[in-house]
């Protein structure tokens, strides 16, 4: 604004001025401190509450296994050994469709077509989640105007999967690295092979 051949031109301008941060925003930033301790809250927060769904889970699976065996015990002698003959018939009979039936990949109950597509599907799903992790997920460009000068940077950043993941952790994200890594990296692979 102090250059005279600027259409904003205003002498009184000072270079304080233009490094100043947007007004009406002077009482709003954060101290490192309170910072760190609202991240402190937070974290102690996140560890409460996923300890708090883990000893739920863990206490709902123990009363379920505890009345199942309250029930079992419940039975008559007569009524716990057809309990026992229905599971091993159930067991036996799990044998025999594993050792007398061909797989869904050589069935002849399933057309040809549907036995070639659905291997080649997940080939694509698997390579569509390879693009997407070793592929440019996001670019940054820059197009600014200083002192009535245009310029631009280009690809000033980008982000990868990988890339940010690494990032993170270096940062002291780890746990949210890892949770990263493993839910949106790990998992639909493993997804894919179980399939």
């Amino acid at each position: 604004k102090r250059c005279p051949h600027n259409d904003a031109y205003d002498p009184d301008a000072e270079a304080s001025d233009f490094f100043a941060g947007p007004p009406g925003n002077e009482g709003f930033e954060l101290s490192k401190t309170d910072r760190d301790r609202r991240m402190m809250a937070f974290n102690v927060f996140s560890a409460v509450t996923a300890a708090l769904l883990i000893v739920l889970a863990a206490a709902a699976t123990f009363y379920v296994k505890l009345r199942n065996q309250m029930w079992i015990r419940s039975l008559s002698e007569e009524n716990r050994a057809l309990l026992e003959r229905h599971r091993e018939e159930e067991k036996e009979r799990d044998e025999y469709i594993n050792s007398h039936t061909k797989s869904m990949a050589r069935s002849e109950c399933i057309p040809h077509r549907r036995r070639i597509f659905v291997p080649l599907a997940l080939l694509a799903d698997l390579a569509l989640f390879l693009g997407g992790h070793l592929a440019v997920l996001s670019t940054v460009n820059i197009d600014a105007e200083i002192a009535g000068e245009r310029f631009s940077i280009h690809r000033f950043l980008e982000f990868k999967f990988f890339t940010s993941g690494v990032n993170t952790w270096d940062n002291g994200g780890h746990e949210m690295s890892v949770f990263i890594f493993v839910f949106s990296g790990l998992w639909p692979y493993i997804k894919i092979v179980a399939l």
